[in-house]
């Protein structure tokens, strides 16, 4: 990620996806070479056991609305911060997005991760109601 999309301007850092079981989990690296890492995203709340982390397992959209959290850690797996998504049961699964990240992290580097997870919940939800329409 840089600073500005000339690709001669300055590089904020990287964020790398990776997935653990179908769960998006991510990997951030600033432009000083540090690193931190999420968990994968589990339910917070307790309305609901069905859907217990975000992943691409079959399941129907109906189950997905909650709220998940992502517990960010450094490179010495101390806790930091976190990253929170409340996933609306209305049509389109509405979302908004919380975060506590170090100073350290940069919070453009934030809302490129927040845009990440907010692609996967969109891929996740088509996959479901593609899976209900099929039954």
């Amino acid at each position: 990620m840089r600073e500005t999309p000339d690709p001669s301007s300055a590089v904020l850092g990287e964020i790398v996806p990776s997935y653990e079981a179908g769960a998006i989990r991510l990997l951030f690296i600033d432009s000083d070479g540090q690193s931190f890492h999420t968990s994968r995203f589990r339910r917070f709340d307790s309305a609901t056991t069905r859907i217990l982390e975000l992943t691409s397992a079959p399941e129907t959209a109906a189950n997905l609305p909650g709220i998940y959290r992502a517990e960010l850690r450094d490179s010495a797996d101390k806790p930091v911060g976190w990253f929170r998504v409340r996933i609306l049961p209305f049509e389109g699964m509405p979302r908004s997005y919380a975060a506590e990240i170090p100073k350290d992290l940069n919070g453009a580097i934030a809302a490129a991760a927040i845009e990440l997870v907010d692609s996967d919940i969109d891929r996740i939800v088509a996959a479901s109601e593609a899976a209900s329409s099929r039954s």
